[in-house]
């Protein structure tokens, strides 16, 4: 499995964005509220054989199904404190040239980091809407089938679901990203 596209609807839904509050001296806390928020995951599933040509099928998605998730969330509440170790020196050696091409912002700020972790990550969420599935072995009736399955458990366990979400996020996201922050650290250099 790949994930192919992840897009993100809803960002213009903020009614909080306070963000890079400086708590302590490698410390800053974030906050922020949105109404809404819609996640839509294109996600490639290959078999056995197909990932030996894993290659060819990067490019194309020749002989790849691609499963389609589609989830949303109301009445968002972020609050992230990160733990961000920052050269100076470097920051403010950065030339300004460089940073003018959008391709080059995120790898020459992160070059300038020693450290990017996420501290304490507290999510809460007023309602969540239904998981959606379309693609891949899911179609025609029995994406119908699926989907009123995931309304019938949504209905049932929605309250279980919203009061697991700061559990799963702490789990689950918060070291996912603190492995990606850490791979983005440690592998840029500014162009």
């Amino acid at each position: 499995m790949v994930l192919k596209v992840a897009r993100i609807t809803g960002l213009v839904s903020f009614t909080l964005f306070d963000v890079i509050n400086v708590t302590g001296p490698h410390s800053v806390t974030n906050s922020l509220k949105l109404e809404s928020l819609e996640i839509e995951l294109d996600i490639i599933i290959t078999s056995q054989n197909e990932q030996l040509n894993d290659s060819i099928h990067q490019e194309d998605n020749v002989g790849a199904d691609v499963l389609t998730l589609q989830f949303g969330m109301e009445d968002v509440h972020v609050s992230l404190d990160m733990l961000l170790g920052v050269d100076m020196d470097k920051l403010g050696q950065l030339e300004l040239g460089s940073l003018l091409h959008m391709d080059n912002i995120l790898p020459c700020v992160l070059s300038t980091f020693h450290q990017a972790r996420l501290q304490d990550v507290v999510v809460s969420v007023g309602d969540v809407k239904p998981l959606k599935l379309h693609g891949f072995f899911v179609s025609g009736e029995y994406e119908q089938e699926l989907n009123n399955f995931n309304e019938v458990m949504m209905t049932e366990y929605k309250m279980e679901l919203i009061e697991s979400l700061p559990h799963l996020f702490n789990k689950i996201v918060t070291p996912l990203v603190n492995g990606v922050l850490k791979d983005y650290v440690d592998g840029n250099r500014c162009p």
